[in-house]
């Protein structure tokens, strides 16, 4: 095999490599595809079980009230009159604490599985007001027996119990209704706030349980100036988001979390009422995302193969057995065929099972393979262990997720050593030898 077919042959299997990004983006789409469908199964049950996540705001407390307006006439341009016309003060809690258990389990329809839970809630605080409050209420014409407490939940569908208020030590049924449309459509009304035998302006005490269902997400948009929410699970892989981290967390069978938040500056809620304040969001999750890591394996898929190739070249020159193109062909669609396989298997047995049935299945095939190509175990043996060293590689970088470019980058760096010293020796101006039989001819011809 002389120079020129040699460059011929890696000119050729570098073209083998960058065709084969085709099948890859395709395996990549599959992947893409079975996660929608993973996707969908979640919305779909989700809806079913309570509505999705659940994102919960409030108490707030509603006080209606009238007062009169002149109406112009548009044509005159004069005052026709007066009409009435009703609108809401909004008052936040001065304090309020959410003690609860988030229970967790596993639904699944066909091979697809989603994450739902069932969280019991007491709520419990007051509504206190300021002077500066006071005197704002008593310059209106306030309708206190048509005041109410509303509390917000993004789906009504996940509300499972009746609620029974305790307001100022009366028991009090609250409803489900749109109460309001200018602040939250669906709402949980708890009526006849105020006593008729007391002073309207009293602090309101209230208390009650909620039973919620949900998926995944349980999100607190605080509504009071002092909050303290406390909050277990059986579930123990749990990400904690929105703005406010908790003071504190405990993790044992299961999970613990407790936030103690304070707003000095609560803002005015009757002059800017829709307002996201500072939320509180305990995101369940799997420990691993099948889908994920299959996405991130393929993305490795054209280093393994052009690694493979590497490999086969070198054994290719060291040996001087020559492999046909269509050979290496042949040997990319079994590295290919490796994540099909593991996206397969993961549905079903998950993806570190997955992983390991693939990789042997793999291995072996390219191994017996290659003990027909070059009929020789020491080789063969070679490139099984290779084989075996670059998928273990792989698996330990998906392990390590926030690390995976820095192992990544260093196995590329050995690998590249690897290659340096096994070629050292190699004449790539004589890679026929013809040069040193001319040589030893020479020699015994003098």
């Amino acid at each position: 095999m002389d120079t020129n077919n040699i460059t011929i042959k890696a000119l050729v299997v570098t073209a083998m490599v960058v065709v084969l990004l085709l099948p890859i983006e395709l395996v990549k789409s599959l992947i893409g595809e079975r996660s929608a469908a993973q996707t969908e199964v979640e919305k779909e049950i989700g809806e079913k079980w309570g509505g999705g996540r659940q994102e919960i705001k409030g108490p707030i407390l509603v006080l209606p009230y009238v007062e009169e307006e002149w109406v112009m006439d548009g044509v005159k341009g004069q005052e026709k009159g007066k009409k009435v016309i009703r609108k809401n003060l909004y008052f936040a809690a001065d304090e309020i604490s959410i003690v609860g258990d988030i229970s967790a389990e596993e639904r699944a329809r066909t091979m697809f599985k989603t994450l739902v839970y069932q969280s019991k809630m007491n709520l419990k605080g007051s509504f206190k007001f300021t002077d500066e409050q006071k005197k704002m209420i008593s310059a209106k014409q306030i309708l206190y027996d048509e005041a109410y407490i509303i509390v917000s939940m993004t789906s009504m569908r996940g509300l499972k119990n009746e609620v029974i208020a305790d307001i100022n030590g009366r028991k009090i049924q609250a409803k489900n209704q749109r109460k309001d449309n200018s602040m939250i459509l669906n709402g949980l009304v708890i009526s006849e706030v105020f006593n008729q035998d007391v002073d309207p302006a009293q602090d309101v005490s209230f208390e009650f349980d909620l039973v919620v269902n949900g998926t995944q997400n349980l999100i607190f948009n605080n509504y009071a100036k002092n909050t303290h929410i406390d909050m277990k699970s059986n579930w123990a892989t749990v990400s904690f988001g929105g703005t406010i981290l908790p003071t504190e967390r405990h993790f044992e069978n299961g999970f613990s979390a407790q936030w103690d938040i304070y707003t000095e500056n609560f803002g005015d809620l009757n002059s800017h009422i829709d307002v996201n304040n500072e939320l509180v969001e305990i995101d369940l999750r799997y420990p691993v995302n099948d889908y994920q890591m299959n996405m991130r394996a393929v993305k490795y898929a054209v280093m393994f193969i052009a690694l493979t190739f590497l490999v086969f070249f070198l054994v290719e020159l060291i040996s001087r057995k020559r492999i046909h193109p269509m050979q290496y062909i042949l040997v990319s669609c079994g590295l290919i065929l490796f994540y099909t396989l593991l996206l397969a298997l993961s549905e079903h047995v998950g993806f570190d099972w997955a992983y390991l049935i693939s990789s042997i299945a793999i291995i072996s095939l390219i191994s017996a393979y290659t003990l027909s190509i070059f009929s020789n175990r020491k080789q063969t043996l070679m490139m099984g262990s290779f084989l075996v060293m670059l998928y273990l590689y792989l698996y330990v970088i998906l392990q390590l997720e926030d690390l995976a470019l820095l192992f990544g980058s260093i196995g590329l760096f050995i690998a590249l050593a690897i290659v340096m010293f096994v070629s050292r020796k190699i004449d790539w101006y004589n890679l026929s030898g013809t040069k040193d039989r001319d040589d030893d001819n020479q020699n015994a011809d003098e």
